[in-house]
């Protein structure tokens, strides 16, 4: 019995692997076009997160040639993954690629190092990260099987900016004229947004459960709003029950949880007066879109990272709100980095009450949307 020879590329490929979540993605995604010009004679396939592969069909298609979502929770989970590793595997190792590139490994380091590394490719390239001597990441790392690493020891914190070095080091020209945006696509024919006239949304969700504003505290917020303006819920199936008990609580509430797709929820953002948002992708999406104000609830597990943004990047209508604990270790010698290090790793739970924190964001809002504090 003989065994079939992997036949090379008929032309040149390229398999790019960006598995993180929408937050992340809305800050990498401007530099699918640069990429797609330097690589024109490339077969482009980029695999992603199928929790955004709305936003990448939608916006990004253009300068791809092949889009395969993978389900994350799938991937994580402890019944199915095994098997669903070894399906992702077989679906892309039908085609053989030139070149891998993963932008980022630090965060998914059981998909993206994953399949880079089982994946047959003549070149692999990845970013060189520099990690402090008791990350635990330090015992999975092994980018031996990588052929090129981009030294992003010098990158700037911000994910953006950050992308936009490792991309001019990888394409080898400055990109100064890559610029922040997401232009709105076309909304769906089969869907009526059901909004009221004057309104504003509350995102309720986050990748991380210790993100998760207080439900206690949203309903404090929803009650401080003007009257005159609606509030309208947002999220997904894990904040169902969440949705339902602001819902009660407050008259003036329309609850969209789990009933919009990403891109009605892009719609629904564009025509809000105000939004308030956990530190989860939907900030990022509203700044790309160039929407605003926006509200985002941090625990400062993404300081420096994603929060806040720089002011080349944004305008007057973002503003960040910390929980008390870390507003206070800001105000002392050196307080960014210390709150850099302490609240790493979502530390902080959000979900635990605070009884000021409903007030201080109703203060950031106050005069245009708040009445009373």
């Amino acid at each position: 019995m003989t065994r079939k020879r992997r036949t090379l590329p008929s032309c040149k490929t390229l398999l790019v692997i960006r598995l993180d979540n929408l937050g992340d993605y809305c800050l990498f995604r401007n530099f699918l076009q640069p990429l797609r010009e330097t690589y024109a004679d490339y077969e482009i396939t980029l695999v992603c997160n199928a929790a955004y592969y709305e936003i990448v069909q939608a916006c990004d298609a253009a300068y791809l040639d092949h889009i395969i979502p993978v389900d994350i929770s799938r991937w994580y989970s402890y019944i199915h993954g095994f098997f669903y590793h070894l399906k992702i595997l077989y679906q892309l190792s039908c085609k053989s690629y030139t070149t891998i590139l993963v932008p980022l490994r630090r965060r998914s380091i059981w998909a993206d190092d994953y399949l880079a590394r089982f994946l047959p490719a003549s070149h692999k390239i990845c970013t060189q990260e520099v990690h402090l001597p008791h990350d635990p990441y330090n015992m999975f790392n092994d980018p031996t099987f990588y052929t090129t690493m981009i030294d992003t020891s010098f990158a700037p914190l911000f994910e953006f900016d950050r992308n936009k070095y490792v991309f001019s080091q990888l394409l080898g020209k400055p990109l100064t004229e890559i610029t922040y945006h997401l232009d709105l696509s076309s909304l769906p024919k089969d869907f009526s947004l059901p909004c009221p006239e004057k309104y504003g949304v509350f995102v309720l969700g986050a990748s991380s459960p210790r993100r998760k504003w207080a439900l206690t505290s949203w309903i404090q917020l929803a009650q401080k709003i003007d009257p005159s303006f609606k509030v309208v819920l947002c999220g997904t199936a894990g904040e169902v029950l969440e949705g339902t008990k602001i819902e009660r609580s407050c008259p003036r509430v329309l609850n969209l949880v789990r009933k919009t797709s990403l891109l009605e929820l892009v719609h629904v953002l564009s025509r809000a007066s105000f939004i308030v948002s956990t530190e989860s992708g939907v900030p990022h999406l509203a700044m790309a879109l160039g929407l605003g104000p926006v509200f985002v609830i941090s625990n400062g597990n993404g300081l420096g990272y994603f929060v806040p943004y720089p002011q080349h990047l944004t305008n007057t209508d973002y503003h960040v709100i910390y929980h008390p604990e870390i507003e206070a270790l800001l105000q002392t010698p050196h307080g960014f980095g210390r709150c850099m290090e302490a609240y790493k790793d979502n530390r902080l739970d959000l979900r635990i009450s605070h009884p000021e924190f409903a007030k201080r964001v109703a203060e950031k809002m106050f005069p245009d949307f708040v009445k009373d504090i």
